[in-house]
């Protein structure tokens, strides 16, 4: 166990200097409680609990506002355009997201700010303020809100999930692992409804964003074991049919992946044509795919080449066609989502993940291929 009283702290995120100025705090170290669910082990396959936050770095620091975030972030609302990642295979990901500087004053940031200000050890507008650095696709200043934010409060279950998932985006899959492994065994020990940091939002839609990405974190290191347990917690908190193509796509090529055919079927059964889907229509399209109902040409006819949702859909193919055993036809497909620079999205993410599993000379000369990345 550590405390800190009159914590003050420097920390040094995105390139800005962020400032936590706490009263009384604590937070946990060491082994997990004997009370956490058994699920936990399958949840957290290939590594264990770590504190939730951070460490911070820096010197200490004294301010007499006392806010938690200072005015400093928002002067990242009205940044031009940059690089705001290198990949680990080395494509430089460009925020294309940031806000004309005159604009910004009537832009949600700035009244995600204006909240933060106004409740400064309040976690809600951290989470807000969070997100909306998020939507400009200024992740890695997102995060070190979330650092800050949970130096003030320890386990809150809505900032890791948020920090879990940015980490993802920003190809950290093992600190993402952490985040959203740490938000599993919190909600097992306590219940969706009253873990921590279950305030202003729907719990059971948190719980299944948590389980949904942990997923991801275990299918972007190749830890299937894992992933699969992650995707079937999520099931037990889908509420609409968006969310439930949303995690069986990814659940069903898991289990294909894993030769789980009889579970795979199981998976698949509820989906069909003419469900409610809201903005999940390149998921539920794949799905059909897998169900024998689409073609894989029709699934890629369905968006416009190098969009977004056309690397959705190449990545759903380019599974589809290992599971079927045509790996040449699902590597040129990791090639073409790769040229479409779409960084942010689960597809490009997905295909660079799998790409560092393999061999270094045969990812060099698929990589030699891609103007991008020379």
């Amino acid at each position: 166990m550590r405390r800190a009283t009159g914590l003050r702290t420097t920390l040094r995120r995105a390139g800005l200097v962020f400032v936590l100025a706490s009263g009384a705090c604590a937070a946990t170290d060491g082994e997990s409680s004997a009370a956490r669910a058994s699920s936990a082990d399958a949840l957290n396959e290939g590594g264990g609990h770590t504190d939730a936050a951070a460490a911070p770095t820096g010197s200490a620091a004294v301010r007499s506002d006392g806010r938690v975030i200072p005015r400093s972030i928002i002067d990242l609302a009205s940044s031009r355009p940059g690089i705001e990642i290198t990949t680990p295979l080395g494509f430089p990901g460009r925020n294309e997201h940031a806000a004309d500087a005159a604009a910004w004053e009537a832009d949600v940031l700035a009244a995600a700010w204006r909240a933060h200000e106004a409740a400064p050890h309040s976690a809600t507008p951290i989470v807000e303020l969070g997100r909306a650095l998020e939507s400009r696709q200024l992740y890695r200043a997102a995060v070190a809100v979330y650092d800050a934010g949970l130096e003030r409060h320890p386990d809150n279950v809505r900032m890791l999930r948020h920090r879990g998932h940015r980490r993802i985006s920003l190809f950290d899959f093992d600190g993402a692992g952490r985040d959203l492994g740490r938000a599993a065994e919190l909600i097992e020990i306590h219940g969706a409804d009253a873990a921590p940091g279950v305030v202003d939002t729907d719990p059971d839609a948190l719980a299944f964003e948590v389980f949904y990405h942990l997923g991801h974190a275990h299918v972007f290191r190749g830890r299937f074991e894992g992933a699969l347990a992650a995707y079937e917690r999520a099931h037990a908190f889908v509420g609409s049919d968006d969310m439930l193509v949303d995690v069986t796509q990814w659940h069903y090529v898991t289990l294909r992946r894993l030769g789980r055919m009889q579970r795979a079927r199981e998976v698949l059964a509820p989906i069909h044509e003419g469900q409610l889907i809201d903005h999940l229509q390149d998921y539920h399209e794949a799905l059909l795919m897998a169900k024998g109902l689409r073609r894989p040409e029709q699934v890629l006819a369905g968006a416009e080449r190098g969009s977004i949702p056309w690397a959705t859909r190449a990545f759903a193919v380019s599974q589809w066609r290992l599971t079927q055993g045509d790996v040449d036809g699902a590597h040129a497909l990791y090639a073409d989502i790769l040229a479409t620079r779409t960084w942010p999205a689960f597809g490009f993410i997905g295909t660079e993940a799998e790409l560092l599993r393999w061999p270094a000379d045969e990812r060099a000369g698929l990589l030699r291929s891609i103007p991008a990345y020379q």
